[in-house]
């Protein structure tokens, strides 16, 4: 027999993420006709909103760091803002990777994102905000609109499960792509779907 507890919170909440440690919950909650990120105790069904910029364009996607100290998320308007952080206990929101979107946070502290390329596709990036590093993948995510993406990683951070084409070969239809992180070697996980 299923149960289960209604936590409270904003009329509007999407996209619920708990915390690593399980403690908090991170959601999206509409504030003035906008997403924001927020987080809640669900214990005690008390829960704030963190960010509050009204001028970066929407958030789509949020995901716990893995040290669960802050809370990664995109802006979108017709095109991807950009990946920003904001410190669970309240703090300013933060740039991390500029026209980017779908972040992925992996246990080494990295984060898969899409990103425009030089030729203006949005492709699959590994970056490390520490470094500054940016490591390019050779898959382009498809089947999204304006910075959703079918993008998964494994709880280890070795393998990303991506539906998209193989960069070089766009003229092929999608189709789910398994990508080693370790190499960036990229191969078919399954036959075609024929519609």
């Amino acid at each position: 027999e299923w149960s289960g507890t209604v936590l409270g919170g904003p009329e509007m909440a999407l996209d619920p993420r708990p915390s690593p440690d399980g403690s908090l919950l991170a959601f999206e909650a509409m504030d003035r006709g906008l997403n924001q990120v927020a987080v809640m105790k669900p214990e005690t069904g008390n829960w704030s909103i963190l960010t509050h910029n009204h001028e970066r364009g929407a958030i789509f996607n949020i995901a716990w760091s893995s040290d669960g100290a802050s809370i990664y998320y995109d802006r979108t308007t017709d095109v991807p803002q950009g990946i920003y952080s904001v410190p669970v206990l309240g703090g300013e929101e933060h740039l991390v990777l500029e026209s980017a979107a779908s972040p992925q946070p992996l246990p080494d502290g990295s984060l898969l994102a899409l990103k425009f390329n030089e030729k203006r596709q949005l492709q699959l990036f590994r970056f490390w905000p520490d470094t500054g590093r940016l490591q390019g993948l050779p898959v382009l995510p498809g089947g999204h609109t304006a910075g959703y993406a079918a993008v998964r990683t494994d709880p280890a951070g070795k393998q990303a499960v991506v539906f998209g084409t193989q960069l070089g070969k766009e003229s092929e239809p999608p189709t789910l792509l398994l990508v080693d992180l370790g190499s960036g070697a990229v191969r078919q996980q399954i036959g075609r779907a024929h519609v």
